[in-house]
């Protein structure tokens, strides 16, 4: 029954709920910090390689040639680098959203 109730509560909130695990959708472009040696599912490494405008369209909009590429066939993706985890300093891994919600410009200011 709280289980039920749990997942309830969550969807009438917006979270798409499945039976495992609330997931929440990141603004295309965020950048987490993980200690797993690999990024999850719709992330990328944010490694500084040159990527494909064509594959990843929706990201290009939000970063656009911020951190390199041509603008016309690719863009790069930060460099991110640094930061450990726990008491035996385990190397962190950098990664940005490649899908999720389209994030808004803020009104300008009057």
């Amino acid at each position: 029954m709280r289980k039920l109730l749990f997942a309830a509560t969550l969807a009438a909130a917006g979270f798409a709920v499945t039976a495992v695990q609330a997931q929440i959708v990141p603004y295309i472009g965020s950048i987490i910090a993980l200690g797993a040696k690999f990024c999850p599912e719709n992330w990328l490494q944010a490694d500084g390689r040159h990527v494909p405008i064509p594959q990843y369209e929706a990201l290009f909009k939000v970063i656009g040639t911020t951190y390199g590429g041509d603008g016309q066939k690719n863009f790069a993706l930060p460099k991110l680098t640094g930061g450990t985890f726990g008491p035996e300093k385990h190397p962190l891994t950098w990664c940005i959203a490649e899908e999720g919600a389209m994030p808004i410009n803020p009104p300008p200011n009057h």
